[in-house]
């Protein structure tokens, strides 16, 4: 890690790319890309959903995902903070 101490210049650099890149808005940006287009739920998604929750939910998070669902698994995890 960067000590702030030691290159004063490159942490000042440092510091302002993150603020620019996890900003207000660029991380409401995400927060809504994520939503939008990893999260929703299809209609397929509820009746999977409403014949069996639990298999529905060992589908959406199992072991093996295909590139499309490894999006919509990494949104759920990153949104229920696990």
């Amino acid at each position: 890690m960067l000590e702030l101490g030691s290159r004063p210049e490159q942490a000042a650099v440092a510091k302002s790319t993150l603020e620019t890149i996890f900003s207000s808005d660029n991380v409401l940006e995400m927060a809504v890309l994520l939503l939008r287009h990893f999260l929703i739920l299809r209609e397929c998604d509820l009746e999977s959903w409403e014949e069996d929750p639990e298999e529905w939910v060992l589908e959406v998070t199992g072991d093996v995902v295909s590139a499309e669902s490894g999006f919509r698994v990494s949104s759920l995890l990153l949104f229920r903070g696990g």
